[in-house]
């Protein structure tokens, strides 16, 4: 097996950032949900340790969504990622943790 092989970061960025069919397609995502998945995601960033796991089932519902949006079919679904990993877990806290008593992650 071959290695594979390295790009230079400017050559893989000007590939990224290249144009493709169907980049400004519109995906299916409601405000409701782009709320909630941007806070899941900003409390992991403030470093809310328990919003790990939902912030990377939030990232994959996101990868889902753009792939179904451009034709693709994905397993599980955008649709069932949501339903399954992230409608009924609670609104995360806003803003950084706080300390707590016997260390326990916040």
């Amino acid at each position: 097996m071959s290695p594979s092989r390295s790009f230079d970061p400017d050559d893989r960025e000007r590939e990224i950032n290249s144009p493709q069919r169907g980049d400004d397609d519109p995906a299916c995502l409601t405000r409701f949900q782009m709320q909630k998945i941007a806070c899941i995601i900003d409390a992991r960033l403030d470093g809310h340790e328990l919003w790990h796991d939902p912030a990377i089932a939030a990232v994959h519902f996101l990868h889902a969504t753009a792939a179904e949006a451009g034709g693709a079919v994905t397993r599980p679904s955008a649709a069932e990622r949501w339903v399954n990993d992230l409608a009924t877990l609670p609104w995360p806290p806003s803003g950084k943790p706080r300390p707590q008593p016997d260390g326990a992650p916040s």
